[in-house]
């Protein structure tokens, strides 16, 4: 989807936001090395990054944070992989 352009440009970048939700003692020791890891796997798959990688700025974080809501309750929302069938799996 980023190469094809479908998602939504902020300040001139195609924002990625990545979440760690369980942020844990052991995790948050690593963060440096799981964030050089997301740096070193977009140069192995030709993903161009932002001159500033990362946000240290959080008006700018939530500007691209926002970018990709969901905007309406009805908005039909794709989960990627197999979240989607996850998701709809326990809609049943």
């Amino acid at each position: 989807r980023i190469a094809a352009g479908e998602l939504p440009a902020v300040d001139g970048v195609i924002p990625v936001v990545v979440t760690f939700h369980d942020l844990n003692r052991y995790t948050a020791r690593h963060a440096r090395e799981y964030l050089q890891i997301l740096v070193d796997s977009a140069g192995q798959t030709g993903v161009r990054l932002a001159d500033k990688p990362f946000y240290d700025d959080s008006a700018q974080l939530q500007r691209a944070a926002l970018a990709r809501r969901v905007k309406a309750a009805g908005e039909p929302v794709s989960l990627p992989g197999a979240w989607s069938w996850i998701w709809d799996h326990n809609a049943h």
